[in-house]
């Protein structure tokens, strides 16, 4: 099951992260498509974006107009879901150890961009000792100045 979560939003605590929810951005209008847009749109296996236009009928989006950022399953400290392309701050009180960076998919699992603190179980991955000390901070696609500060 495929559930669209349009633009970034908080989860309610005890709900089921269990399904596959995702945002898409409009790279040429510089907007998160509405939800109501959602259940017209097909995401392929290949990560494609197809149209149903309806009477059996699919239209390929052009990939490089629209992005499709994963929900992790995470949710920040605030209860804001944590998705690929969101930007995160960690303040970890132990040695005061700080972080900023962007959520990305490794290969296998959704870390920070080049995170890494060797007193965590999983040195680098972000959520292996919860989010109780993360915090959205934005995201690639409205505040692009975050990526300059990388």
């Amino acid at each position: 099951m495929v559930v669209d979560m349009g633009r970034p939003q908080r989860m309610e605590k005890g709900e089921a992260m269990n399904t596959i929810k995702y945002r898409i951005f409009d790279k040429e209008n510089k907007c998160w498509l509405d939800k109501s847009f959602h259940k017209h749109i097909m995401i392929r296996p290949n990560g494609t974006l197809t149209w149903w236009s309806g009477k059996d009928k699919f239209n390929d989006f052009a990939s490089d107009k629209f992005e499709i950022s994963v929900f992790t399953g995470q949710i920040d400290k605030n209860g804001r879901a944590l998705c690929m392309g969101d930007f995160v701050k960690v303040n970890h009180p132990h040695k005061n150890r700080k972080y900023t960076g962007e959520i990305i998919f490794d290969g296998w699992k959704f870390t920070g961009k080049k995170f890494w603190f060797s007193h965590f179980d999983v040195p680098g991955a972000l959520f292996s000792e919860g989010t109780k000390y993360i915090e959205y901070i934005g995201n690639r696609f409205e505040h692009p100045e975050l990526l300059e500060k990388k």
